[in-house]
């Protein structure tokens, strides 16, 4: 009887709980009552924080009845609201001046070198356009970046310290020009820089690097077939370069030397300013990203090489964009992206390149996708040179001036 009993009250309790719900009273705390689907309001909030935060400084997901933002300052939540369309918001500070907190681990990485000056330049190191540019692709936030990684910049005599502007050198090339990605060394927004705007790497009597020679042809629209994003300057003359040497905190430096072609699988490396030298595994071999300029402009891009990490130990993060990626040695492409996953309906979805996986919620929401302009566009406009024995175009050629002065062989 007595079990009865207890069977009735909670029945009971059911019921009251279910009768409030469909009368309109709202047991979910202060949200009152969802407007939309949670995974519609959450697409609509990611739009709306987009018009104040870069998309790399918030991770966005949902699931069990919440919206899940998390930023990496708690100044920053002031953009992300408690609750949204009636959906309780769980908003947390993952602090990247001390490693994130847990999510990834930044400590290993020489931030101090890679933006300090190198003479002769060599991959892996802080590039930047002038200050009054911009660059980044971006736009310019309404706060310092810097000081959310916790690090101190002087915009007086540090380049790469520009909110927008930090980027990576990705390597100097055997026919002695700075390689990278275009919107770190040719953007303002979503202008083009002029041809001959300076390239900046910090130096105490003449940070100016080189001058921006050309740019890849972008299409800024969303219907566009974009192939790479990527530009190169001349290195100034008096300057110095190394070519194919690569910035490593274990041991000094890396060469890269010819280029190679990747397949779904295959392991490859990265060396930038923000998270060092990593390794991540390709995903797949050619599919498309979106690329930000400003508010208004965004490009797509097709063929790009997807590498597949986890957010606790990310291949690239913003700061990254520029830099060389390489398969044993030999030049893949450039990274020029990174976007987030979220689960949506039973599946992973990652809408800015098209994939629907049947990933687990939990792992979904770890998975950092990095996209990868291929080498062969980039060899194919530019004509660079990629190896000590390259004639320009990817093959063949003349023994190669192994230290550059200038865009010229010195003695």
């Amino acid at each position: 009887m007595k079990r009865r009993n207890k069977f009735l009250l909670i029945l009971v309790i059911v019921i009251a709980l279910a009768a409030a719900g469909y009368a309109g009273v709202s047991i979910r705390g202060d949200c009152g009552e969802p407007t939309m689907p949670l995974h519609k309001a959450t697409a609509l909030l990611t739009d709306e924080l987009l018009l104040d935060l870069p998309r790399e400084l918030f991770l966005i997901s949902y699931g069990d009845g919440k919206i899940y933002v998390t930023v990496p300052q708690k100044s920053l939540l002031r953009f992300v609201p408690r609750c949204y369309a009636g959906w309780p918001v769980d908003r947390t500070v993952l602090l990247y001046s001390n490693a994130l907190t847990g999510v990834f681990d930044t400590t290993s990485v020489d931030w101090d070198s890679r933006r300090a000056a190198h003479r002769p330049l060599i991959g892996g190191i802080c590039v930047a356009p002038p200050i009054s540019a911009g660059g980044g692709g971006g736009g310019t936030p309404d706060f310092p970046w810097w000081e959310v990684l916790g690090q101190e910049f002087s915009l007086a005599t540090d380049q790469c310290s520009v909110a927008t502007g930090i980027g990576t050198l990705g390597m100097v090339t055997y026919d002695g020009r700075i390689l990278s990605a275009a919107h770190v060394i040719a953007y303002d927004g979503s202008q083009t820089l002029d041809i001959g705007t300076f390239t900046y790497q910090p130096d105490d009597t003449y940070p100016q690097a080189g001058e921006l020679q050309q740019v890849m042809p972008i299409v800024l629209s969303i219907t566009a077939s974009n192939y790479a994003d990527a530009a190169v300057s001349t290195i100034a003359d008096g300057v110095t370069g190394d070519p194919g040497v690569i910035f490593s905190e274990d041991g000094g430096s890396y060469t890269i030397s010819g280029w190679t072609v990747v397949n779904e699988g295959d392991q490859v490396r990265k060396s930038g300013i923000m998270t060092g030298v990593t390794n991540a595994e390709v995903f797949r071999s050619s599919g498309p990203t979106f690329i930000e300029y400003d508010d208004q402009n965004i490009a797509r891009f097709v063929d790009q090489v997807l590498v597949i990490s986890s957010i606790h130990d990310p291949f690239l993060f913003f700061g990254d964009s520029g830099s060389v990626v390489d398969k044993n040695g030999e030049f893949v492409g450039l990274c020029v992206s990174m976007h987030y996953c979220r689960p949506e309906s039973g599946f992973c979805i990652c809408r800015e390149y098209g994939l629907r996986s049947w990933w687990p919620w939990s792992r979904c929401q770890e998975i950092q996708m990095a996209f990868v302009s291929k080498a062969e566009y980039i060899i194919d406009e530019f004509g660079i040179q990629l190896s000590p024995y390259d004639g320009g175009g990817g093959g063949g050629g003349d023994d190669p001036p192994m230290h550059l002065l200038g865009g010229k062989e010195s003695s």
